[in-house]
């Protein structure tokens, strides 16, 4: 095992870790920051699969602006420390259901593209120019689906602020 497995292994642990933590803390706060592990963890991933560019773009974007923005809107709503309420809900069956046939049409999905037919670049530009080549025609739909879930994230904490405020 060599330098780059370990740090791959590392950096998966704390991806794993990170969304274990984000499902089962109930502070916000605490879970914001879990939300950062994972979101780091992936950088690191993306960095060590020799897409630094990705790297610095998740970086960026979502660990310097997304997530702050969250945990600002986390402690502007006065909220700070609380735990977030065990919510009962008698349709867990239905989310599962569709939980369950998200999982199994990601994986289909997965399984069927073909990620290892991408010949490798070799130059910078290359990359930048691939990148952009692949994320608007070989991967538009799983860029779509990744914008798609994080729009769901965004609807389900205002959904949550505003069942706190009544």
């Amino acid at each position: 095992m060599n330098l780059i497995d370990l740090a791959t292994y590392l950096f998966t642990a704390l991806a794993v870790l990170g969304v274990g933590l984000l499902l089962t803390l109930r502070n916000l706060i605490r879970a914001t920051f879990a939300f950062f592990l994972v979101l780091f963890a992936v950088a690191g991933l993306f960095a060590i699969n020799d897409g630094i560019m990705v790297s610095v773009a998740q970086i960026i974007i979502y660990v310097g602006g997304i997530l702050l923005l969250t945990l600002f809107g986390v402690m502007l709503t006065h909220r700070r420390g609380q735990e977030v309420p065990a919510v009962k809900s008698h349709q867990e069956f239905i989310s599962i259901g569709v939980g369950m046939v998200i999982l199994g049409g990601s994986i289909f999905s997965f399984d069927q593209a073909s990620f290892l037919q991408i010949k490798p670049i070799s130059s910078p530009t290359e990359k930048v120019k691939a990148i952009g080549v692949y994320m608007l025609t070989d991967f538009i739909v799983i860029f779509e689906l990744i914008s798609v879930f994080l729009l769901i994230a965004l609807i389900g904490a205002v959904f949550i602020a505003q069942q706190s405020k009544k």
